[in-house]
């Protein structure tokens, strides 16, 4: 057996196993990446936009959380994995802000949700 031959094989469990090739690893962590890139931001944003409108709400109520306990848990447990995420993406060289939602997308769920005409 030829030394490339021996090299392609690795053992598991006594049997010997030809590897795949690396190259569709690496194609499927760098689309991992740009996914990571471009949806961690979009997500957190569109995360903002809900607690805007909610603390727009809840203002009206005298700052009553408008969300029952259920609700409120799962979009502080979503904030709290986004930020999380956040913070692991540099392990995997991946590099994306949190910006606040744009006023446009605030305003389309203040329509949507409130049904207001501003």
């Amino acid at each position: 057996m030829t030394n490339d031959a021996l090299q392609s094989r690795r053992p598991t469990g006594g049997a010997a196993v030809v590897s795949k090739p690396r190259e569709p690893w690496h194609e499927a962590m760098a689309a991992l990446g740009e996914s990571l890139r471009e949806g961690t931001p979009w997500c957190w944003q569109e995360l903002r936009a809900v607690e805007t409108v909610l603390d727009e709400v809840a203002e009206e109520f005298d700052s009553e959380d408008p969300l029952v306990p259920p609700v409120r848990n799962v979009l502080d447990k979503t904030r709290q994995d986004l930020v999380d995420l956040h913070s692991l993406l540099p392990h995997v060289d991946v590099e994306a802000d949190l910006p606040e939602p744009d006023d446009e997308r605030v305003e389309w769920l203040r329509q949507r949700w409130l049904r207001q005409d501003t």
